[in-house]
């Protein structure tokens, strides 16, 4: 036999599954909170349902740490700090290399203007939209021109 969909977690029962959570003493868990929301108004929801909204995810979150808190436990940041670190460090790293990469095209762009220069090249050349095959094999390049189009308007 199939079972019943479950109602709708609309805002009235988010503020229902917030009343639970704000009284909430003891032990913490989703399959907790879920019995205790079907003692409350007789609806058994998913843990995935329940997860669905950020609200009740947020709360939840809250409520588990301030019992830890109350508790006397440690609320476990070591492993949230040291995921930021890493992070912190990955990026400290892609931004030194894209910083090196960037140098590098300037430099290169350098050489190309005062090699453009020494070859009579204008500015307005060098700045000639791309025929329609040489655009298509760019297509995944943001052209200058839209850019400059844009820009003008």
């Amino acid at each position: 036999m199939a079972k019943n969909r479950a109602r709708t977690i609309d805002n009235n029962i988010i503020e229902v599954i917030d009343e639970i959570l704000r009284q909430w003493s003891g032990k913490l868990s989703w399959d907790l909170l879920r019995a205790a929301i079907k003692d409350g108004i007789g609806v058994d929801y998913t843990r995935q349902a329940l997860a669905n909204h950020k609200h009740i995810v947020d709360a939840f979150n809250i409520r588990k740490r301030a019992l830890q808190i109350e508790a006397g436990r440690p609320i476990s940041v070591v492993n949230d700090v040291a995921e930021l670190q890493k992070k912190i460090a990955q990026l400290e790293a892609k931004n030194e290399m894209l910083a090196l990469e960037c140098k590098n095209y300037r430099a290169m762009f350098f050489v190309w203007v005062k090699n453009a220069e020494k070859e009579g090249i204008s500015e307005r050349k060098l700045n000639e939209p791309l025929s329609p095959s040489q655009q298509q094999s760019t297509d995944d390049i943001v052209s200058i021109y839209d850019v400059n189009k844009k820009k003008k308007s």
